[in-house]
């Protein structure tokens, strides 16, 4: 529950129709294999789609909450410094349901 007075505001990719995509722009810092999270809500078992845009791709199923949750999804490589455009799509599942609040790049130290 929120304190009285802190105030959170989302404005999460919502309304998905067959083959929507939700972009982002990011400068990777550190080559290198990386974990990808989606934080997102829904209804019933959503399926996701994960590319970084000429690269690799990563597809996984998870349950959904209609509270938003992070949920670890693969790894993804990242060559080299620089760059990247990487594309999300919910691809099965009760997709209109679906809100995705965000994307998360950690690199993975080995």
């Amino acid at each position: 529950m929120e304190k009285f007075g802190e105030w959170v505001c989302v404005y999460p990719v919502a309304k998905w129709e067959k083959n929507g995509v939700a972009t982002w722009e990011v400068e990777v810092l550190t080559p290198g294999e990386h974990l990808v999270s989606l934080n997102y809500a829904g209804e019933g078992r959503l399926a996701w789609s994960i590319e970084i845009e000429g690269g690799e791709k990563i597809q996984n199923q998870q349950n959904a909450s209609h509270i938003y949750k992070e949920y670890p999804f693969g790894w993804l490589l990242f060559p080299e410094k620089g760059k990247y455009t990487i594309n999300v799509r919910c691809i099965e599942g009760e997709i209109e349901t679906a809100k995705l609040k965000s994307l998360s790049i950690k690199p993975i130290k080995l």
